[in-house]
């Protein structure tokens, strides 16, 4: 049966009724998982109704009145629900939730779906579900957004569906993460058929979540890149780019600096180096490995971690393991979008901790082993892992460029056989547009295409502008984002 088309009679008295809500006052305790998910979608649905008044009246003091009443309503949940580890929807959320503001959206959307007897269930958006986590539990606007994102887990597993302008977006797509407030949320069919105890449906399940995966099997995790940057190509203050060429010393000479020089005895076993370039995306952090490996002549492998991690116990671990059978020994590996290996590990819990506390003793053992460079990237800044810390030979930050950084990134960018007007000054974009080197390549492609459509032999300082603009705006530059080309291409560029 189609469930986008409808439901049958039977699918529609099984809604109805687990639509029904709960008043927690009226009861003793909670033993059964279907009374639990009346009281939660009792609470929930009550904060995303508060979350959707915020929305249109945001004061401060509404907000701290009514996390009072949720903590206090929360807590009486918790308190009642006696068998809460034997329910069938907190097993699901242990197993699929890493992170707490994760198992809170979920619910914060099941309270929204099957309400009654629906057959389409309605959504909510993605500025409710924000000022609804805040209401949860503090959650800062930014901090939420980075569990909406594309690459959040909740996406990538399949277990939200996103929608905008009517159309369905499911967990990966080539967009970039803007426009979060807009979007439109809810939970895929087969999560809320989990929530409800229905068992029988785990072969959908693996199909939902794993075609993506799938084809990433048939692609291989790791992809062997051509490291086509020159490191003179590299836009950086001088002082980063004099450390860089420091470690790449090192390695061109590794066995006079380990051996002769008696290196060995401060490192250990350790073999190779292990760098972490962090900053915000475009700032050139796959570029300047790119470079590193192109100045010591070696293989570049590049690994994104999202791409790594599954939702299915050991896969990820094994996804780990197979990186650095796949690479050469004296390489250079990329792994980008590395936050959930760096970030502190929690004491293990439950089977997500051990499973994430597992995945990082294997990378660890790789960098003490690996006799190249390890290259760590993220976006975000990170409290490190203390373990990770202390292996780390280089941590760096990358910059948004200044102005003069902007004017040579842009001199970069233009070819030489692109034909522009007199009236096109580089330096007046690089004062104008505070742009990283990722922008600024998206801006120079733009401004061409546009030239290109309105039949001009040249691109001009209007066309430029105008790519500028779009860029700056954000949604509406998304339609210009080449087809075909990972967004590893996009953001690599300083």
């Amino acid at each position: 049966m189609d469930k986008n088309k409808g439901l049958d009679i039977i699918d529609i008295v099984k809604r109805a009724k687990m639509g029904k809500l709960l008043d927690i006052d009226d009861v003793e305790e909670i033993k059964d998982n279907k009374k639990y998910l009346r009281a939660v979608k009792t609470i929930y649905l009550d904060i995303l109704n508060h979350a959707s008044f915020l929305s249109r009246n945001f004061t401060n003091i509404d907000i701290d009145q009514k996390r009072k009443e949720i903590d206090k309503n929360l807590k009486i949940l918790e308190d009642k629900s006696v068998e809460k580890r034997n329910f069938a929807s907190e097993k699901l959320m242990d197993e699929y939730c890493s992170q707490e503001a994760e198992k809170h959206i979920i619910k914060l959307l099941y309270s929204k779906q099957g309400v009654g007897i629906r057959v389409y269930e309605p959504r909510v958006i993605g500025e409710e579900l924000l000022i609804a986590l805040k209401l949860v539990m503090d959650l800062d606007l930014e901090e939420g957004r980075k569990f909406l994102i594309l690459s959040a887990a909740l996406r990538k597993k399949g277990i939200i569906i996103t929608y905008q302008n009517g159309h369905t977006r499911y967990g990966r797509d080539r967009r970039k993460n803007r426009d979060i407030e807009s979007t439109q949320f809810k939970l895929n069919d087969w999560v809320i058929d989990m929530l409800h105890g229905h068992m029988d449906i785990e072969e959908n399940i693996k199909e939902n979540i794993s075609r993506h995966r799938k084809e990433r099997k048939e692609n291989k995790i790791v992809e062997k890149i051509e490291p086509n940057v020159k490191f003179s190509d590299v836009v950086l203050p001088e002082e980063k780019k004099d450390t860089v060429k420091s470690f790449i010393e090192q390695n061109r000479n590794n066995d006079k600096f380990m051996k002769d020089w008696n290196m060995k005895s401060i490192t250990g076993d350790r073999k190779g180096i292990n760098i972490l370039f962090s900053g915000p995306s475009g700032t050139g952090k796959t570029m300047l490995s790119k470079a590193i490996a192109n100045e010591v002549e070696k293989d570049l492998y590049m690994v994104s971690f999202s791409d790594v991690v599954d939702c299915y116990y050991g896969n990820t671990e094994s996804n780990v393991k197979k990186i650095f059978d796949v690479v050469e020994d004296n390489s250079i590996v990329l792994i980008d979008e590395a936050d959930a290996i760096l970030n502190r590990r929690s004491p293990a819990k439950d089977s997500v901790d051990k499973s994430e506390n597992r995945m990082v003793n294997i990378i660890l053992q790789q960098m003490e082993k690996h006799s190249g460079i390890i290259v760590f990237t993220t976006n975000i800044a990170i409290g490190l892992d203390r373990a990770i810390n202390r292996r780390l030979d280089l941590k760096m930050e990358l910059p948004t460029p200044e102005v003069s950084a902007r004017e040579d990134i842009w001199r970069y960018h233009i070819p030489e056989e692109l034909p522009i007007e007199e009236d096109v000054d580089v330096r007046e974009l690089a004062e104008k547009y505070d742009f990283t080197g990722g922008q600024i390549r998206n801006a120079v492609l733009n401004a061409g295409r546009i030239a290109m459509r309105a039949g001009s032999e040249k691109a001009t300082k209007k066309n430029f502008f105008e790519a500028c603009n779009k860029e700056s705006e954000g949604l509406e530059a998304m339609d210009y984002v080449l087809e075909g080309k990972d967004d590893l291409d996009v953001r690599g560029y300083t």
